[in-house]
């Protein structure tokens, strides 16, 4: 019974905090996070005592207490903000899955990667993520990312309503993409979206675009 949750500022576009929850009636400490980000990941920060270490493949990016003594989990009723990530620098932001994991049977210090991604909670949350490509290939990626964040209950059924065809149509355009562009950012302006950085990545997103149109030019 624990929540991962992100902030991402698009004036800090490659730092990346995580903040965790652990919910009062949680029948155990949490002593390991990791967010599926590890590729993209140019190093990390944890609480006081925690270590960082990339698993499965390099593929994650983990923060573990699995060295330290258990004073220093996460406990029932407690929050930390001091999870943090630096990216590199191509990367952008997007949703990827994260894993909490209760301290209860934790085998501290030896356990596999395996094991640890069974033994764990997932959940979706922002992070970095490489992006490459010409405009076609980034608009494809903008309505993706519209899809997923509708199939995961991130954006209420209004505003898919509004966004998925807009960004469909972005992809669709090949004459005058520009002006799709618009008329997505038209209607995620006037999107009621929450939390505030689901917002920030999609208009990063749709800048991605904008900025290969101009390097096609």
């Amino acid at each position: 019974q624990a929540t991962l949750h992100a902030r991402w500022d698009p004036q800090e576009p490659l730092s990346y905090r995580y903040g965790v929850t652990v919910a009062r009636t949680s029948a155990s400490a949490v002593a390991a996070v990791a967010v599926r980000a590890g590729r993209d990941t140019e190093r990390a920060f944890g609480p006081d005592g925690w270590g960082t270490d990339w698993i499965n493949r390099d593929q994650w990016m983990r923060w573990t207490n699995g060295l330290g003594p258990d004073s220093e989990d996460l406990a029932p009723g407690s929050a930390s903000t001091s999870f943090d990530l630096r990216a590199h620098a191509e990367a952008r932001p997007g949703i990827v899955e994260y894993r909490v994991q209760a301290a209860t049977g934790l085998p501290r210090g030896c356990e596999n990667d395996d094991t640890f991604l069974r033994n764990s909670v997932a959940g979706f949350t922002i992070a970095p993520q490489q992006v490459s490509g010409d405009a076609r290939k980034l608009a494809k990626r903008l309505r993706e990312l519209v899809e997923r964040l509708c199939e995961i209950d991130w954006i209420d059924e209004v505003a898919c309503e509004s966004l998925s065809p807009t960004a469909a149509q972005v992809e669709k355009s090949r004459s005058d993409r520009e002006a799709a562009i618009g008329g997505f950012e038209t209607a995620l302006a006037g999107a009621n979206l929450q939390p505030s950085v689901v917002g920030a990545m999609l208009r990063d997103a749709a800048s991605a675009v904008r900025e290969a149109l101009e390097l096609d030019r």
